[in-house]
């Protein structure tokens, strides 16, 4: 079984993140940002509000007895508010500070389906049916039609993952610093096959993925010292720009009202 392994990371490459963020907090700071008391819903079985809304401060929120609702904060945070509850939406964000990149990108991907659509209105559902997800969110799985960054915990057991159980299929992984290549294989009606011991998974490494009658994919793994809180997960697949679990996480968090 694949287990995670942490890289080390330069001098050069630390004084540039913290020059980075340094620059982006101020950046932060002067530029406009989501309104602070907007908040866009992501799961929800109350009456009247439905995924995909973004409500805005003066909004009206009711959440009767025995139904919840989970709502993204200006922050990029979540929270889920148990009823009952009668306010509006700004009462929800009391107290969160504004992150723009996180909350626009929600809005993006939730509410405007990817659009450049900026005239949302206070109660508007557009929650586009092209978002799939094939593969569950999970902070210890690569799915073989992955691409782009991957978050992955730390000394955590990998695995690699497809959609469905179908019939056997071979998977070539390619270490692209080390020219490695190893192929394993999914057995027939396994949908996660451990990642091979004899190709290690280190972080910032980039590998390459090859399926028969596929187009090749591309991942760098990022590696996470310790597992997320689920009110802190966002925030963090936006910070690491792991774009597709961050898709796949917004997708699970709209499981509980189907």
């Amino acid at each position: 079984m694949g287990w995670l392994f942490s890289g080390r990371a330069t001098r050069a490459t630390a004084q540039l993140s913290a020059h980075v963020a340094l620059v982006a907090s101020a950046f932060l700071a002067w530029g406009a940002g989501p309104a602070s008391a907007d908040v866009i819903v992501v799961q929800s079985n109350a009456p009247g509000i439905r995924a995909g809304q973004l409500l805005e401060g003066g909004a009206k929120v009711t959440i009767p007895a025995g139904k919840q609702a989970v709502f993204v904060l200006p922050s990029g945070a979540t929270r889920t508010v148990s009823g009952p509850f009668d306010g509006t939406a700004s009462k929800l964000s009391q107290g969160s500070k504004s992150s723009s990149g996180v909350f626009d990108a929600v809005k993006r991907y939730v509410v405007t389906g990817g659009t450049s659509d900026s005239g949302v209105g206070a109660m508007r559902s557009a929650m586009p049916a092209s978002l799939s997800k094939p593969v569950p969110f999970s902070w210890r799985l690569v799915p073989v039609t992955a691409s782009g960054d991957v978050c992955l915990v730390k000394n955590a057991p990998i695995k690699l993952a497809r959609a469905g159980k179908g019939e056997a299929m071979s998977v070539t992984l390619i270490d692209t610093k080390q020219s490695r290549k190893v192929r394993t294989t999914f057995p027939a009606k396994a949908d996660t096959i451990p990642w091979p011991d004899d190709l290690e998974l280190d972080a910032g490494a980039t590998y390459a993925m090859l399926v028969p009658k596929k187009s090749p994919r591309q991942i760098r793994v990022r590696v996470l010292s310790e597992q997320p809180s689920r009110e802190e997960t966002l925030l963090v697949l936006h910070r690491e720009r792991c774009q597709s679990q961050f898709r796949a996480w917004l997708l699970e968090l709209q499981k509980a009202e189907k």
